[in-house]
């Protein structure tokens, strides 16, 4: 608002004050708020993406190791979920144990030497093997072949779904989107779907 000043030769002046309103400053704050929600949105997103492929990576440097340790050392190797790292327990997500397994029984012997161990840090996303007969552990034969059927390792944390698909020579690949539908799909060619 305007107002009047004097000055020592007794002249008016007419001094106007500048500076923003209390609505502009509202809108401002408004548009801020909006932005930033976009930004975290987007951040999130990609932390997601970048956390999926983090942890499948390792599940795949376990697959690798597992393999060559089977094939150099003409043993059969075990891939089990473990969430305390000594035993062959919890899911997937907790962490990942890798050992000789000297009877090929697929448990964790006293006479069994463990290879490497991995404790996944708690990222709230959910990792699954689905395969057969079991759904608790891989097996490597001592030529490098799988002890089992075909299995792909689903790794899921909000909308982001991707998988790890090994087939029955041990090679590994990693899900993508064929379709161009935003989804990855599975060995089979179907969406994959997170439980």
């Amino acid at each position: 608002m305007p107002h009047l000043s004097i000055r020592k030769n007794f002249s008016y002046t007419l001094v106007q004050y500048q500076g923003f309103s209390m609505l502009e400053c509202l809108v401002v704050v408004a548009i801020v708020v909006i932005l930033s929600s976009f930004a975290i949105t987007g951040f999130y997103a990609i932390n997601n993406k970048y956390q999926a492929k983090s942890v499948l990576q390792e599940i795949k440097n376990f697959l690798h190791l597992g393999k060559q340790y089977a094939l150099h050392h003409n043993a059969t190797i075990t891939l089990y979920k473990s969430k305390d790292r000594k035993s062959c327990s919890g899911d997937w997500h907790e962490g990942l144990l890798l050992f000789i397994d000297h009877n090929a029984n697929r448990k964790l012997d006293v006479e069994d030497k463990i290879i490497r161990v991995h404790k996944f840090a708690k990222r709230g996303g959910k990792i699954e093997l689905k395969a057969f007969p079991s759904k608790n552990y891989m097996q490597f034969r001592n030529h490098g072949i799988i002890n089992s059927s075909n299995g792909s390792f689903v790794y899921c944390h909000g909308n982001i779904s991707k998988a790890l698909i090994v087939n029955n020579f041990g090679t590994i690949r990693s899900s993508y989107d064929s379709d161009g539908d935003g989804f990855e799909e599975d060995a089979r060619g179907n969406n994959i779907v997170c439980d």
